[in-house]
């Protein structure tokens, strides 16, 4: 969703990802859809952008007087995750 707020040329690209079935989890897993893992094979150059993006939104959310917001918050955990995806690369 927060691709599609800012009209990311990458949104089709996540979304078809998270379209698809997700990863098995271990049969003592506790959690519904918000944990679900999927397989996500993308140039570390597209990665690096989503990184970039994310990064913009989460600067946009924080107030004039440089505190967090709620916004800027979850944008900051997509931000962590996708970085180190692009770490692992």
């Amino acid at each position: 969703m927060a691709l599609e707020k800012i009209e990311s040329k990458k949104f089709g690209l996540v979304s078809d990802f998270l379209k698809s079935k997700p990863v098995e989890k271990p049969a003592l897993h506790r959690g519904g859809k918000q944990t679900d893992y999927f397989i996500v094979q993308i140039s570390t150059k597209e990665a690096e952008e989503i990184v970039e993006e994310l990064g913009t939104l989460e600067a946009q959310a924080v107030t004039l007087e440089g505190h967090s917001t709620p916004d800027a918050l979850h944008y900051a955990s997509l931000l962590d995750r996708w970085f180190n995806y692009v770490e692992s690369l």
